[in-house]
């Protein structure tokens, strides 16, 4: 092993305490500096803000890997509560492992008693007196990363392009040379924004009008019938369906102008845009 760690293969031994518990006796309340703590604030929101973003995709990741329909809510009520028992005893925040949930599932394991054994099994490695990363090769952990990185390539670059849209698929490509290109915050905010803009074209050019012919129920007299239906080819009946938002307003008032005959003196004001003269 002194050979291999030498060559770079075996990471090197760290000076480790017997006692499992020591850890806790560097967290030494009289020396916070509590002045400082309100400059924190935008740090703590901040992280606060990017556990609960990347909880969310994880859950919407696995939930696709899946191929079943997960609640939202529960996942992260569950994040949320291991993180406080994690910082009430001395941890880091985190959310799910993404890779190991998918590296599990994809093993046929359906059991709870998965994570149970997982659990006491880092229990045990808390309380060992050594580390054994120490005496586990590099490669190993390298081969185990690799395996799941190219699984996700494959699953999200090159399976995804039959089950989403050429532009989803576009932006997912995107989305991916933005992270290798500015670091994975810049290159997530870059895709969520390219995504709002297509999400906004793309409804802003579904059709929201549709004319419909409608008919009244109520029982009248024939004088009345008959006037009614003399004046139906005048009538017309509109129905919006979709989304309506400020990107599709103009569109919405092109088919409704498009749907009536407008009067003669009229027609320069109420002219669809894109049917006005040149001034």
């Amino acid at each position: 092993l002194d050979d291999l760690r030498q060559a770079g293969l075996v990471a090197e031994r760290e000076p480790s305490d017997p006692n499992p518990l020591s850890a806790w006796s560097l967290f030494q309340l009289h020396l916070v500096h509590w002045h400082v703590l309100p400059t924190l604030l935008p740090t703590w929101l901040a992280m606060y803000t990017v556990v609960a973003f990347s909880s969310s995709l994880d859950v919407a990741a696995i939930q696709m890997d899946m191929g079943k329909q997960l609640d939202f809510n529960h996942e992260l009520i569950t994040v949320g509560l291991a993180n406080a028992a994690s910082g009430l005893s001395g941890g880091f925040t985190g959310s799910y492992i993404f890779s190991t949930t998918v590296f599990t599932y994809r093993t046929g394991t359906r059991s709870r008693l998965c994570g149970v054994v997982v659990m006491l099994l880092e229990l045990l490695l808390f309380a060992l007196p050594v580390s054994i990363v120490a005496f586990v090769p590099k490669l190993f952990f390298g081969a185990v990363l690799t395996f799941i990185s190219l699984d996700l390539l494959l699953d999200w670059l090159w399976a995804a392009r039959s089950k989403v849209h050429v532009a989803e698929y576009a932006i997912i490509l995107l989305t991916f040379l933005l992270i290798n290109l500015f670091g994975l915050e810049m290159g997530m905010a870059c895709g969520v924004l390219v995504s709002m803009a297509h999400f906004i074209a793309d409804y802003a050019r579904a059709p929201v009008v549709q004319r419909i012919n409608v008919r009244s129920t109520v029982l009248r007299s024939f004088a009345h019938s008959r006037a009614l239906a003399l004046m139906q080819p005048r009538l017309i009946s509109l129905r919006c369906r979709g989304y309506i938002f400020f990107g599709s307003t103009l569109q919405i008032m092109e088919d409704v102008l498009c749907s009536i005959v407008v009067p003669p003196h009229l027609e320069s004001v109420l002219a669809p845009p894109s049917a006005r003269p040149p001034p």
